[in-house]
């Protein structure tokens, strides 16, 4: 085996880092981002040149290996990775959204608005894979981010509105009305998940004087899941946490 940073292996790797098989090319940029020290600049220079490789599986490589080359935060490899985002191959969209939050900054509004457009990919993966980064790199509160993932409430998905209301509660600040509505709404999901993560999420941002979210979690004990009944009560719970001693009376009931 050989070790990282080889120089020997290195010449012999971009010998063939233009070969005309694409199976070839996807072998060399693979192998580069798991031999190259970070912030080799020759290969990183070739891994973002491969990100617009023809072959989208090569596409795909580079992306991966330029995490693992890049220094962290570099605001090149964040622009191209933010750019694969919109490649035409839902794989390389793919990889691209779960390398985001390797390579940006927490905040960054740039990656935060590429992701959150990503909330409308036709490929259901990828969006709930931009989801789940999004909840990663997003500021509390960020209004971009937290207006995408109510949307994804309403994805054909069931997968999907679940990871999106998941992520509402670590983006949406407590009380933000817009998102307690939306999670409201979605307690009447036909998909017992859906609805069994909304009223956890509603549990840790419903309003502690807002009575209209304790009657909605209240009917949810007549569910017939017993997931469903279960997610109510630990909603409840949690209120109780933040001030509401009347659905403790209610859980009880």
């Amino acid at each position: 085996l050989t070790e990282p940073s080889d120089p020997a292996l290195a010449e012999e790797l971009l010998k063939r880092v233009d070969d005309i098989q694409d199976c070839s090319r996807r072998m060399v940029v693979q192998i580069l981002g798991a031999v190259t020290m970070r912030g080799d600049e020759r290969i990183l220079t070739i891994l973002l040149e491969k990100a617009d490789d023809k072959s989208a599986e090569v596409a795909q490589e580079a992306v991966l290996s330029l995490v693992k080359v890049s220094e962290p935060r570099e605001a090149r490899v964040v622009a191209k990775v933010c750019d694969s985002l919109k490649h035409k191959d839902s794989w390389v969209r793919r990889s691209a959204a779960d390398a985001l939050p390797k390579v940006a900054n927490v905040g960054d509004e740039n990656v935060v608005l590429a992701l959150s457009q990503r909330l409308a990919d036709t490929d259901g993966e990828v969006v709930q894979v931009a989801i789940r980064s999004l909840s990663q790199v997003t500021r509390k509160g960020d209004k971009v981010a937290v207006k995408a993932l109510c949307s994804a409430l309403n994805h054909r998905d069931d997968w999907t509105r679940t990871a999106g209301a998941e992520a509402l509660a670590l983006v949406a600040e407590a009380g933000d009305a817009a998102v307690v509505k939306a999670l409201v709404a979605s307690l009447k999901d036909f998909e017992p998940g859906v609805a069994s993560e909304a009223a956890r999420s509603l549990g840790k941002l419903g309003p502690p004087d807002d009575d209209s979210v304790l009657d909605a979690l209240s009917e949810m004990l007549e569910n017939p899941e017993a997931v469903v009944r279960k997610a109510a009560v630990d909603a409840m719970a949690a209120l109780v946490g933040r001030g509401r001693p009347r659905a403790v009376a209610a859980a009880i009931s």
